[in-house]
C-alpha cells in the first residue's frame, strides 16, 4: 500500500496536484472547508475496512460502501444522499459465503443503493454481474463501465 501510496504522490506532483494524507477512523471527518467533507462510517469486512461519505457543499453527499457487508449506517444515510456506490461481489443465492467473506450480495447493495437518488453497483464478480444488470433494469440502480462517467447531479 505504501508504494502505492508512494506512487500517487509522485504522479500527482508532476501535475502540480498539492494533497495531504490524513488516517480518518470511523466517526471522524476531514476534508476542506466549504467544500467536501469526508466521514468514514465502520464496515463490516473481514479486515479493518471503512464506508466513506463524501459531502459536497451546496449539493449533497455521495455514499461509498467499500469492501463491506451491508451496515445501518449506510442503510440510514441513503435515503438522504444523491448517489449511493455499493460493492455487489456475490449473487443473492451466496449469501452466506458473502456474510464469511465480509462481502454484500446484489440483493442487500440493491436495497441500501435504491434508497438514495441513484445507485451504483460496483466490485462485481463473473458471478454476481449477470443478476445486478437485470437488478438494474427499471429501477434508479446501474452498473456503469469500467471508467464510466456518471453524472450525479
Amino acid at each position: 500500500m505504501r508504494s502505492v501510496v508512494e506512487a500517487g504522490v509522485r504522479s500527482s506532483a508532476r501535475y502540480g496536484v498539492e494533497y495531504s494524507l490524513l488516517p480518518l477512523q470511523p466517526g471522524e471527518e476531514a476534508g476542506v472547508e466549504g467544500l467536501i467533507r469526508v466521514r468514514g462510517y465502520r464496515a463490516e469486512h473481514t479486515v479493518e475496512a471503512l464506508s466513506l461519505e463524501l459531502e459536497l457543499a451546496g449539493l449533497g453527499s455521495i455514499l461509498v460502501s467499500g469492501d463491506t457487508r451491508p451496515t445501518e449506517a449506510l442503510a440510514s444515510r441513503a435515503p438522504e444522499a444523491l448517489a449511493t456506490v455499493h460493492e455487489a461481489t456475490l449473487p443473492s443465492s451466496m449469501a452466506e459465503k458473502a456474510a464469511v467473506t465480509g462481502h454484500s450480495t446484489v440483493g442487500e447493495a440493491v436495497g441500501i443503493a435504491s434508497k438514495s437518488s441513484l445507485g451504483l453497483l460496483y466490485h462485481l464478480t463473473p458471478e454476481s454481474e449477470d443478476e445486478a444488470l437485470q437488478a438494474s433494469r427499471g429501477t434508479r440502480v446501474i452498473v456503469p463501465q469500467d471508467l464510466q462517467a456518471v453524472k450525479i447531479c
